[in-house]
């Protein structure tokens, strides 16, 4: 635990440089508002190797099951509830020291129980002719920052649109 010495850790350097970015937002808000041309230009950065693996596996879970695929049900080992001894919480057990230890992995926590691509983009609210179109890694780059423009603009996000661009890496 951190003592009381009254000092910060927070790097200062950094929150200058965060202070100075602020400042020149405000005041090219501020021009802009007063007509003035500024330009503030909005970049997407896209990480390939995740896009094409997405891609890929759409296009072997479509070779394996077909279009649009039908996936086998499988039945989840421990469905059924067994009893829990009082104290202990439903996703954790107490250990010793106050501390919490998850059953479930890290992935299989944050998956939600979808094992398929398919059915990721399904909770996205994609039908099955959109979803076909991500076998191309492509169409995921011209797909995804178009809504995430939506969602600055929405956000109030003050930026000249006409210059923005996808770097790839």
């Amino acid at each position: 635990m951190a003592e009381e010495s009254g000092k910060s850790f927070a790097c200062t350097d950094r929150l200058l440089e965060i202070k100075s970015q602020v400042q020149k937002w405000w005041e090219e808000a501020y021009h802009r508002l007063r007509g003035a041309n500024v330009l503030l230009p909005f970049a997407f950065h896209c990480t390939g190797m995740p896009i094409k693996a997405s891609a890929d596996k759409l296009k072997r879970e479509i070779e394996m099951f077909g279009y649009p695929p039908e996936f086998p049900v499988v039945k989840e080992e421990g469905s059924e509830q067994e009893e829990k001894p009082e104290g202990e919480s439903a996703g954790n057990q107490t250990q010793p020291g106050g501390k919490f230890k998850g059953k479930k992995s890290k992935v299989v926590a944050k998956s939600g129980g979808i094992k398929y691509q398919w059915e990721i983009m399904q909770s996205y609210g994609l039908s099955d002719d959109e979803i076909e179109k991500f076998k191309d890694p492509h169409h995921w780059l011209t797909f995804f920052p178009p809504l995430a423009v939506e969602d600055l603009k929405a956000f109030g996000l003050g930026c000249d649109w006409r210059r923005t661009f996808t770097q790839i890496y």
